[in-house]
């Protein structure tokens, strides 16, 4: 939880310095102030890698137990970072396990949301980009996987018909 305060701690400041550049150079306000630098507890890490070096510290066994305890509001800024993951396909298998379980859990206040609501995160682009990089990944293993099945009835056949020929 606190590896979620963090990082959205930080992108907010990142985010209101990054405006306060774009104001001084359309000369609407004063020089802006030097970058914010990030927390030590990142290490050198990005904000989403932070994240999910702390989704992999917990076991498998007790991620969906650990899930619960966020509420809705941190459950969602989870849901971006992990969205982002998703995206350039970083650990793909825990960030889609923990993106399905926020989105069954809160399915009923996803359905209700206005788009406008919750720290600026916009739940209906998380999800379709949710939604894509997961088709995009799991065509790519399906791919894969009717590959393999047809090498696998390729040696079949000619493993019958070299034990036919004997």
């Amino acid at each position: 939880m606190s590896a979620i305060e963090l990082s959205d701690e930080y992108r907010r400041e990142v985010e209101q310095y990054m405006m306060d550049v774009q104001a001084h150079k359309e000369k609407r306000g004063l020089a802006p102030e030097e970058p914010p630098k990030p927390s030590v507890h990142f290490m050198g890490r990005t904000v989403f890698d932070h994240v999910m070096l702390q989704l992999k510290a917990i076991r498998s066994s007790d991620l969906e137990n650990s899930l619960r305890f966020l509420n809705q509001p941190l459950s969602f800024a989870l849901l971006f970072y992990v969205e982002h993951l998703l995206r350039n396909g970083i650990e793909v298998e825990l960030s889609a396990r923990v993106a399905l379980f926020i989105i069954q859990r809160f399915r009923t206040q996803i359905e209700h949301q206005q788009d406008a609501e919750g720290d600026g995160h916009k739940m209906h682009d998380i999800l379709l980009s949710v939604h894509l990089s997961l088709k995009s990944h799991f065509s790519v293993l399906g791919e894969t996987i009717g590959t393999n099945i047809q090498g696998i009835k390729l040696i079949s056949n000619q493993l019958k018909q070299r034990q036919a020929g004997n």
